[in-house]
């Protein structure tokens, strides 16, 4: 059973434009190990946040609520968007979020995808990656993260 984020995280203390962001957000589960080391915060939302407000918000509950605690805190998200949200346009709205998981994982990643050109027919992406043995090597996982956004 899902409750408002809110109602889970009652005294998480965000700026106004997250907390706006975050107003409608339903918490469908909270996850940990035995070992406490990892928090998983599974999230649905109707609408997109950006993922520098996702990274936000896990320093926030890392901070507020743990402490100086060694966990590692995950908000997992899952949208249900309207049928305004085409593939393109989704593109448009969240590449800036694609970048910025990808430089957060790998620089290399980052910088291949900042270097991609990307393309739509009908609701087909094409990516035109550089030609180099880096790009061709990083192609696979990048777009599985693409994929994986979609």
């Amino acid at each position: 059973m899902s409750k408002k984020f809110f109602d889970v995280f009652p005294t998480l203390k965000l700026d106004d434009k997250t907390s706006a962001l975050f107003a409608d957000v339903e918490v469908t589960k909270v996850a940990s190990n035995s070992d406490r080391v990892y928090l998983h915060v599974h999230i649905s939302s109707t609408h997109l946040i950006p993922k520098v407000n996702i990274y936000y918000v896990e320093s926030a509950i890392k901070e507020q609520l743990f402490g100086t605690t060694s966990i590692r805190i995950r908000v997992v998200e899952s949208y249900h968007l309207s049928e305004q949200y085409t593939p393109e346009n989704l593109m448009k709205e969240y590449y800036e979020s694609i970048l910025l998981e990808l430089k957060n994982r790998s620089i290399v990643e980052y910088n291949v995808m900042s270097n991609t050109k990307y393309r739509f027919e009908e609701d087909n992406l094409f990516l035109q990656f550089e030609d180099s043995i880096v790009a061709e090597k990083k192609a696979d996982i990048i777009i599985s993260l693409i994929r994986e956004v979609f």
